[in-house]
């Protein structure tokens, strides 16, 4: 965690020379293109601050399997993602009748005050959304980022903390008071953040996406404890869970699935509706609704289950339509609206910009 008041890690003005001339003289044109395209895609939508950028070209993950590579973040002004005291963190929620269109839902709660929507497409993965965090990178409400912060964003399709890609298969994050990635010799390791990275490039289900956190250790020295939630468009989702090194799969026995701070492998619904209000309240929203929640309604919900002080943003992820809804810091009056072109959808499109902002001859906007 970043406690508010203290600086990111800044590298000396010699290793800022370096990293420079490395960025310069070393990294081939065409990356230094996609660089130079990505960054002039940042832009501010929202004073919380939100800010959206599209991702040009593609990402390297082998560097980020090893701690070469996350003490390289570090490097370039990245914080550990430590805990933040003991205030209960995030939310998720997936409903998906089958008489409606699947969503999911998500409350990011911590004590952090920036953010990122990112648009990814990369050539050896599928395209996908992803919300970043990036107070880490010496984002906030108070003081203007500098080069090297932005240079930063440059890493930031390494640290998805939700998402969704263009099959619908939707992703979050939520800490739980402990997890065991598993040390095995026969598997790479990943940070859990590098492995919704892997699934939203590289799973089209959720079948998929359990079978990539089978393939890898997850190291969490880089974040808090987490479980992770998972969703597709065919309205199967899952929670994730290590707890003795390998990953524990709960899935769902209603047309819809909670996930909060604790650990829900092996309870019975009596005892996960004790655990958390949180849960509770979203639990029995949805066993009303039998799972069918239209997108504003998955929005109260997320209202309803906020935490005031740490809900960082609420997003609600249109699995089948590719529409994304987004309110920054409890503000439920001034909800965004974005979208993401689904895979084999001819009536769907991205939008990197908030839709009703949208002009027909932006750039950054795809059909």
């Amino acid at each position: 965690m970043m406690q508010r008041g203290m600086q990111p890690i800044k590298p000396q003005g010699a290793t800022r020379f370096v990293l420079f001339l490395v960025f310069v003289l070393f990294i081939p044109t065409g990356c230094i293109v996609n660089d130079c395209r990505t960054l002039s895609s940042f832009k501010k939508v929202d004073n919380f601050p939100l800010y959206t950028m599209r991702y040009y070209g593609n990402y390297g993950m082998k560097d980020l399997q090893t701690g070469r590579g996350l003490n390289c973040l570090e490097q370039w002004g990245i914080k550990k993602l430590l805990p933040q005291s003991n205030n209960p963190q995030c939310a998720c929620f997936a409903a998906m009748s089958p008489q409606a269109d699947a969503v999911f839902g998500r409350n990011f709660d911590w004590n952090t005050d920036a953010a990122l929507l990112l648009f990814t497409d990369p050539t050896d993965g599928y395209a996908s959304v992803s919300m970043v965090d990036i107070t880490y990178s010496g984002f906030n409400k108070n003081t203007k980022p500098g080069l090297l912060n932005k240079f930063a964003l440059l890493f930031a399709p390494q640290v998805p903390f939700d998402g969704m890609n263009e099959y619908g298969l939707a992703v979050g994050i939520m800490s739980i008071p402990q997890s065991n990635g598993g040390n095995d010799p026969q598997k790479k390791t990943l940070g859990l953040m590098q492995l919704i990275r892997q699934m939203l490039d590289h799973a089209k289900n959720v079948d998929e996406a359990v079978a990539l956190a089978q393939k890898y250790n997850i190291v969490f020295t880089y974040s808090p404890t987490n479980h992770i939630m998972v969703s597709d468009a065919a309205g199967n989702p899952a929670i994730i869970e290590y707890l003795d090194g390998t990953p524990a799969i709960t899935r769902n026995s209603q047309p819809f699935q909670v996930a909060t701070n604790f650990i829900i492998s092996g309870l019975d619904t009596e005892r996960a509706l004790k655990s958390c209000r949180r849960y509770k309240t979203a639990w029995q929203t949805l066993e009303q609704a039998q799972g069918e929640l239209a997108p504003q309604q998955a929005m109260t919900l997320l209202n309803s289950i906020s935490q005031k002080d740490f809900t960082v943003w609420s997003v609600v992820y249109g699995q089948s339509t590719g529409k994304i809804q987004l309110a920054m810091g409890r503000d439920y009056d001034k909800v965004y609206d974005f979208s993401l072109k689904m895979k084999d959808k001819k009536d769907t499109q991205t939008c990197i910009y908030p839709i009703q902002a949208e002009k027909t001859n932006d750039p950054h906007s795809a059909n």
